[in-house]
């Protein structure tokens, strides 16, 4: 600190004699401008060194860590090095996705890749999209006693032996599918008794619409094990052909198309927040 002070004061008067050296001080010669600039000069000088003699660095006011506290050191440290830690253990993470992207990236997949796979997966599940495939046609060729009971069993031996689609007459069987039956009556004269009777019959109608022969179902899977599903001993077909009389065609095929299911909307459904 005093070295300080000391150059402090040498520039002082450096400064003083300087402002005398240039404006010398002559008997009655010297100017009244002359004299208010000298004293204005030596005014600024004292000011300066006050200044400077009361600032931080020269005081020793200064808050540096040199002059702190032990105990908020040790805090400053602990800080400090909880800060490193946290750092260190993120750029680890981030170094993990950097190889996980990697090897992504060599493998050939993306994020893009397994979004566009997860979305056809959907749409084949939901039957929103037309699909092509092997498996077996079974065609009902005449009107017979089937019932529309007869048609779900029919349809659920398809998908327990293994069917990823089904449809029955070009139309998409899907979760929000429905069969049922629906009763046509008519009125005929009976030629024996001369008396007017009602005839009553009923058809298999698939989401509210009646479904006409030739009934014909399609499914996608393997063909034979499809097959074998429906056609063994004590198996629904034969079981049909015993009740009704009825022996469909079925055929297995390289290739079937199935149809997208008509689009549904969703009105009073939301989805809910993970």
């Amino acid at each position: 600190m005093w070295t300080c002070v000391f150059w402090l004061m040498l520039g002082i008067l450096s400064g003083a004699a300087l402002v005398f050296a240039i404006f010398p001080a002559e008997r009655a010669a010297a100017s009244l401008q002359q004299r208010i600039f000298r004293a204005g000069s030596l005014f600024l000088l004292l000011l300066t060194g006050l200044i400077v003699l009361n600032s931080p660095l020269i005081s020793g006011k200064a808050t540096g860590l040199g002059n702190g506290n032990p105990a908020e050191l040790a805090l400053l440290v602990k800080n400090v090095n909880e800060n490193k830690n946290a750092l260190r253990e993120e750029l680890r993470g981030l170094q993990n996705e950097l190889e996980q992207t990697k090897a992504l990236v060599k493998n050939g997949d993306s994020l893009t890749d397994s979004v566009n796979a997860r979305i056809n997966l959907l749409l084949l599940a939901t039957g929103n999209q037309s699909i092509k495939g092997p498996g077996v046609c079974i065609t009902f060729r005449e009107q017979s006693n089937l019932m529309y009971y007869d048609l779900i069993d029919l349809v659920n031996e398809l998908f327990l032996s293994g069917a990823e689609a089904v449809a029955i007459n070009g139309e998409r069987f899907t979760s929000y599918t429905s069969i049922a039956e629906e009763a046509s009556s008519s009125v005929r004269l009976n030629p024996e008794t001369g008396r007017y009777v009602t005839d009553t019959a009923y058809n298999i109608t698939m989401n509210g619409k009646r479904l006409s022969y030739p009934l014909c179902i399609q499914a996608i899977g393997d063909a034979a094990t499809l097959e074998k599903g429906l056609d063994y001993p004590g198996g629904i077909l034969q079981s049909l052909a015993a009740l009704y009389g009825v022996s469909p065609q079925l055929a297995q095929s390289t290739e079937i198309l199935i149809p997208a299911a008509e689009h549904r909307e969703f009105t009073h459904s939301v989805p809910l927040e993970k």
